[in-house]
């Protein structure tokens, strides 16, 4: 009897571009989710997703291409929702795709390059998420032209952005860490505190905006300058950022320029506090906050909510007691509940005078 022979394996990586396309071109065409991956230098979209035969597919995932590149304009009519990751991808291939999904509703860029203007102008595209942004250029930031985007998430690090025509913003949640070196300067003149500030002013007009720990740090550094928060209409405003002390400047500031805030979440449980000690001292801080004067209340604001709660965050709690004229609800959950330090935090709390005869403090 004849030996078998061991069968050797081969990776798709291994392939040749051509044969990687070929695979990629005989999907099933009833498939509802595809992923298109590559190891090698440049993989070009295969022929048939290129004209139009991608069938009933709705969501397309492409990873790991080190250059995406559209050998004809796309014809992706049935895709409705696309993530791009680990790419290069230049302005041409970019607008050569956006303007092959006319149906396109969500679009997900992860860890990309090169491409600096992204136009966005489908009716029917509402929503974006940026994770990892990245450049080799370190002065050149990414311009989002996006008339009709109503979602935008921008996630972990990220270098510049420009935004420009999202009149219909209404969801914006930043949580990143901007990647830069601290350059010993004017905190106003640095580029981190003109990127802030023109996402600050960008999105002043929507409805919900969530802010991580770096921008709540930082906004604090830019109060010790003087900057003004642009005025804002916001209306709910989740903080995901366990606040101290050292926060409360900036805070501060930030909401009194949010006369119409109606609910305030404040989640966190990152404590890092680099960039801000690196600034200025903590007793400087503290010290700052206790002489500032806070003025201003806020018309709208009838719900709090503090999740992991400590008794650093008091002088915050009788703030918003003293300026929320029309608080109903003020909710605090905490994690440590039989200790003789949180009875006396409670005994505390519930002894700061209230400016709203409705406001009602809810322990959990």
């Amino acid at each position: 009897m004849a030996k078998k022979s061991k069968a050797k394996e081969v990776r798709l990586s291994d392939l040749p571009d051509s044969i990687l396309i070929h695979i990629v071109s005989m999907l099933r065409e009833d498939s509802k989710k595809h992923h298109l991956k590559s190891d090698s230098p440049m993989i070009a979209i295969p022929p048939n997703l290129e004209s139009g035969k991608s069938g009933n597919w709705r969501k397309l995932d492409i990873q790991l291409c080190m250059e995406l590149n559209p050998l004809t304009n796309v014809n992706w009519s049935g895709i409705v929702s696309l993530s791009i990751g680990y790419t290069y991808l230049t302005d041409g291939a970019m607008e050569k795709i956006l303007s092959g999904c006319p149906n396109l509703e969500c679009l997900q860029l992860d860890h990309f390059w090169r491409f600096h203007r992204l136009v966005i102008s489908n009716v029917k595209s509402r929503k974006l998420i940026i994770y990892n942004l990245e450049t080799d250029e370190c002065d050149v930031w990414l311009e989002i032209i996006a008339s009709y985007i109503q979602n935008l998430k921008i996630l972990e690090s990220c270098c510049g952005i420009y935004l420009r025509n999202v009149a219909l913003l209404a969801t914006v949640v930043l949580k990143f860490d901007f990647v830069f070196e601290f350059e010993e300067q004017d905190p106003l003149q640095r580029t981190e505190s003109t990127y802030l500030n023109e996402l600050f002013h960008s999105v002043a007009h929507v409805d919900k905006l969530e802010l991580g720990q770096w921008c709540i740090e930082y906004m604090s550094i830019m109060e010790l300058e003087g900057w003004q928060p642009p005025p804002s209409i916001w209306k709910f405003l989740p903080l995901i950022a366990k606040l101290k002390q050292l926060d409360f400047p900036g805070i501060c500031s930030f909401l009194q320029s949010s006369s119409d805030l109606e609910t305030l979440v404040i989640d966190g449980y990152n404590e890092s506090r680099a960039q801000l000690l690196r600034y200025t001292n903590k007793d400087e801080q503290i010290k700052r906050f206790d002489t500032h004067n806070f003025s201003g209340s806020f018309p709208h604001l009838k719900t709090i909510k503090i999740l992991d709660f400590s008794g650093s965050m008091l002088p915050f709690v009788k703030y918003f007691l003293k300026h929320a004229v029309v608080l109903e609800k003020f909710v605090i959950v905490t994690r440590s509940k039989n200790s003789d330090a949180y009875v006396k935090m409670v005994q505390e709390l519930l002894r700061f005078p209230r400016s709203s005869l409705r406001a009602s403090v809810v322990f959990s």
